[in-house]
């Protein structure tokens, strides 16, 4: 949903530089012409919906690479910030630690 509102944001930024005239929805008779301030909403319109994507995009990064995991072997196990595959211990492949019992019920 984050996504969408970013491109809408962004959308709606680049439209207003090429027509700057306002129609308030609720009072057709009445026009405003915010002209003045064109370059400025534009481009605070443009620069959310910029931030919200990447803000949006980061933190599916964060939650694929940053998640806790454990060493099948030996068992330890490792906080979300280590960023590597391997165990320190015994060179294993590490597996993520969430549903990890589960998977090895041998191990409980």
């Amino acid at each position: 949903m984050s996504i969408l509102i970013g491109i809408l944001l962004i959308f709606l930024g680049i439209t207003y530089l090429s027509d700057p005239s306002f129609y308030p929805v609720l009072s057709h008779e009445v026009k405003s012409d915010l002209s003045q301030f064109q370059p400025l909403i534009s481009i605070c319109f443009i620069i959310f919906g910029i931030l919200i994507l990447y803000k949006e995009l980061l933190k599916k990064k964060d939650d694929k690479i940053y998640v806790e995991r454990i060493c099948p072997n030996c068992e330890e196990t490792y906080q979300k910030s280590y960023e590597g595959d391997i165990c320190t211990k015994c060179d294993s492949k590490l597996e993520i630690l969430k549903g990890f019992y589960d998977r090895h019920p041998e191990k409980k």
